[in-house]
């Protein structure tokens, strides 16, 4: 009925109605088969409207179907690890409240140091990442894809990413921190490794450092006299960071934990010394 009315309320502008196949040139009843390029246009305006339709649903309800970023569906690949760097940076960089607008631009440049093309943002997209996704959501899916040493290399790169500034607040440390916690890491390589982004940024080089900093770094209590427990402890941490065992890494991850294992020789030879 509905389709009547419109064919009848069209057919008084004279206009040419589609019908099983054929046209009705209105006014001269008489029925026209309908040319293919009618076909062709009918079609690309369904596929438009179709496309815009579903597009609209999938981001409405994918959450909720278990769809998009971070859902079990999101594929531990290079192009999502990079998302997922950018989308915690992004949280932490906010929580840190130190030239942020110059930090997002440092940003830009890690991510692709760390990911190449995998890594390429807008500025405006990376700080506005932080409103989408919560940390929770991300910390979940995180300790479903990611194995031990790809959580440790993933805090290590946030700490690099949060000390491009030099300048880090305790708040944006503590939540660091928080997140360290909710990955089932160790509390103290985290420190170790803060303490090893700070001696960077210090006039006090790490063999100058007092002795329960030391131990610190090399992941050890600040009260470890043992010189067995020390040394097993160096040999552990050096065989993880040498250079010679991250060769399969990217440059830049091979980079950061070439400074990483320097750092730790020198608070073992500081040790042996004392």
């Amino acid at each position: 009925m509905l389709l009547n009315l419109v064919i009848n309320a069209t057919a008084t502008f004279g206009t040419r109605i589609p019908r099983g196949g054929y046209y009705l040139l209105a006014g001269e009843g008489e029925e026209k088969e309908i040319p293919l390029y009618m076909w062709v246009i009918i079609g690309c305006i369904a596929l438009v409207i179709l496309s815009f339709l579903g597009y609209f649903l999938f981001h409405t309800f994918s959450k909720q179907l278990g769809f998009g970023p971070f859902s079990k569906y999101f594929k531990k690949n290079k192009t999502n690890k990079a998302f997922t760097l950018a989308v915690l940076s992004s949280h932490f960089i906010r929580a840190n409240h130190i030239n942020v607008f110059q930090h997002f631009a440092q940003l830009r440049l890690q991510l692709f140091r760390y990911f190449v093309d995998k890594g390429k943002y807008a500025q405006k997209e990376l700080q506005d990442l932080h409103k989408l996704h919560n940390l929770n959501e991300i910390c979940n899916w995180i300790n479903e894809q990611y194995t031990l040493d790809e959580k440790e290399q993933l805090i290590e790169m946030l700490i690099n990413i949060l000390f491009l500034n030099e300048s880090v607040s305790k708040n944006a440390i503590q939540q660091l921190r928080d997140f360290n916690s909710q990955l089932d890491l160790c509390e103290k390589h985290f420190f170790a490794t803060i303490r090893i982004r700070l001696n960077h940024f210090t006039d006090q080089p790490i063999v100058n450092a007092k002795r329960h900093q030391l131990l610190e770094i090399l992941e050890l209590p600040g009260n470890t006299t043992d010189q067995t427990i020390i040394k097993k402890k160096y040999r552990t941490l050096a065989k993880k960071y040498h250079p010679d065992a991250n060769k399969k890494e990217d440059p830049s991850v091979r980079e950061d934990r070439a400074k990483h294992f320097m750092a730790i020789k020198a608070a073992y030879e500081a040790l042996m010394k004392q």
